[in-house]
């Protein structure tokens, strides 16, 4: 048995509102699988499926592998080698490129042969496209974000381009906390914190091409 949360996403295309709620989940194992759904809506509670989990040509998510903790490996045995750019970091500002654009790097990158890509959820600081580029999932500007609610465009954007790179067998190494980010760091609660991480791994947990990693360059935070 595995339980995952559910996440709500508004009218499904980035928009706040809407009744579009999701549940995602990606089997470890081939064969029948069950599900049903709890809910404080009742609308949403008690609802029952299942479905099959077939045989893949995917190499599977990032493990690690305890015989040799210094590499990592897909879950179909093949060690994974880094090779890709960790800029720029104002990739997800919605000023900064297009959505086009975006998935046009994504393309380029693949072509070249990358095979990661690596950016924040929060680059609070001035970053690669200055300071009025905003890269945080909280609606409202870098002074005063509203840590309160997750700003569904934000997330939008990140899954549109998670999405590519899935398709291109590419890896997103993805970073909650980026560079100079302590004003946030000392503004948010934990409760506050604790939400915006558990959206993100419900939202995001069954991709097979992350890396998460908590903080870059913690210091800075």
């Amino acid at each position: 048995r595995i339980r995952v949360d559910g996440f709500y996403d508004g009218d499904g295309a980035g928009g706040i509102s809407g009744d579009v709620f999701k549940v995602r989940f990606a089997p470890e194992e081939q064969g029948r699988w069950r599900y049903r759904t709890v809910s404080n809506r009742k609308t949403l509670d008690g609802r029952k499926g299942e479905f099959d989990c077939i045989p893949s040509g995917a190499s599977g998510p990032l493990v690690r592998d305890p015989a040799e903790p210094w590499y990592l490996k897909f879950s179909s045995g093949d060690y994974f080698f880094e090779s890709g750019p960790n800029d720029p970091e104002s990739f997800l500002a919605r000023d900064f490129i297009t959505r086009q654009q975006r998935l046009e790097a994504v393309d380029y990158l693949a072509r070249a042969g990358c095979n990661i890509l690596y950016f924040g959820m929060v680059n609070a600081g001035p970053g690669d496209g200055g300071p009025e580029m905003k890269v945080h999932p909280w609606p409202g500007g870098n002074i005063e974000p509203d840590f309160d609610r997750l700003c569904l465009d934000f997330m939008h954007r990140l899954e549109g381009v998670l999405d590519r790179m899935l398709d291109r067998g590419m890896v997103l190494h993805l970073v909650f906390w980026l560079d100079d980010c302590h004003r946030f760091t000392e503004a948010i609660t934990p409760e506050q914190e604790e939400m915006w991480f558990r959206y993100t791994v419900a939202r995001f947990g069954c991709y097979p091409n992350l890396i998460w990693n908590l903080a870059e360059e913690y210091e800075e935070c």
